[in-house]
């Protein structure tokens, strides 16, 4: 992975190679590669990682979805 400054920004390039180590790791390696710390509770950390993220995202659609359907479009217009 190569970085490159330029005007104070921190730029992250990825290369085809960094894509084919990382696959590699995920073959020879699942375990570490997947579950990021060692242990039992390893792979409970994971899923309850997911499910949180998964719950605001989902909070994150639906709150102003929620807001928007309240609101009648001929109204809208006449406001605008």
């Amino acid at each position: 992975m190569a970085t490159q400054s330029s005007g104070g920004v921190m730029r992250t390039r990825l290369s085809w190679l960094d894509f084919k180590l990382g696959f590699r790791m995920l073959v020879r390696y699942p375990g570490p590669t997947v579950v990021a710390s060692p242990g039992p509770g390893g792979l409970a950390l994971v899923l309850l990682h997911s499910v949180v993220m998964l719950a605001i995202c989902l909070l994150a659609c639906l709150v102003p979805t929620r807001r928007a359907l309240g609101i009648e479009p001929a109204e809208a217009l006449k406001h605008a």
